[in-house]
């Protein structure tokens, strides 16, 4: 586990005050805790860096740190809440660092302040710096560079319109992907509706091709009729 460089992503605050720092930490109107660091008989920057690294240990040790994560080759896991965790490439820390990242309807983002007016920004947008984008795998939980997918307003409207809300039985953890039986027969299925209000259907038999690759032959169509139909494989 690895936690952030940056002070905004651990509880409480540090003042000065005279001749010495206090770390504090108040929730629901009350002080949680308190810590002083004075400066008289040693130098004020080492007595404020012994506030600073206090007030890291405190909020690991009692789990008050946001945003924590954990490296796994060129892809980083960022916590955050409860299991709730968005993944993105290692190359991107120094950009994660920047903001405390929560979620906002559904997608990882946070505010900032612009022109005294609070600002609501999506993790997606930010990485890339591009107005619309979609993620190919419909997992707003992976910001990956590979997965953003940077598109005009027309086309990223359309990929959502196929990338509706899961329905109750799907299985496959993708939209418009399902699995199905018919009279004992298995299979995957791809089914929904394009932009235009089309019909899309296609199956694939677990009996003939087994489940993993039936799975994978549907996830397959479905990726490639997006492309195709929208015709955003080369933009």
């Amino acid at each position: 586990m690895n936690y952030s460089s940056n002070l905004s992503k651990y509880l409480g605050t540090i003042i000065k005050q005279n001749n010495k720092y206090i770390f504090k930490v108040i929730k629901d109107k009350k002080i949680l805790h308190k810590k002083k660091f004075s400066f008289m008989n040693i130098p004020q920057e080492t007595a404020y860096q012994n506030a600073v690294d206090y007030k890291k240990k405190w909020s690991i040790d009692n789990n008050y740190t946001k945003n924590y994560y954990y490296i796994d080759g060129d892809k980083i896991s960022v916590h955050l809440t409860f299991d709730k965790y968005f993944i993105t490439n290692k190359n991107n820390l120094d950009k994660i660092e920047k903001y405390i990242w929560y979620l906002i309807d559904g997608y990882v983002g946070t505010m900032i302040s612009e022109d005294k007016k609070r600002k609501k920004i999506y993790l997606h947008n930010f990485l890339t710096d591009e107005k619309y984008v979609v993620h190919k795998d419909t997992n707003k939980m992976n910001n990956t560079t590979e997965n953003l997918l940077v598109t005009d307003e027309e086309t990223a409207r359309k990929i959502k319109s196929f990338n509706h809300i899961k329905r109750k039985d799907n299985t496959s953890g993708f939209t418009g992907v399902y699995k199905g039986c018919f009279k004992n027969k298995e299979y995957w299925e791809v089914k929904g509706h394009d932009f235009n209000g089309n019909n899309i259907y296609k199956k694939y038999s677990i009996d003939k091709y087994g489940s993993q690759s039936a799975y994978s032959l549907a996830c397959d169509f479905r990726d490639k009729f997006i492309n195709q139909s929208y015709d955003i494989s080369d933009k």
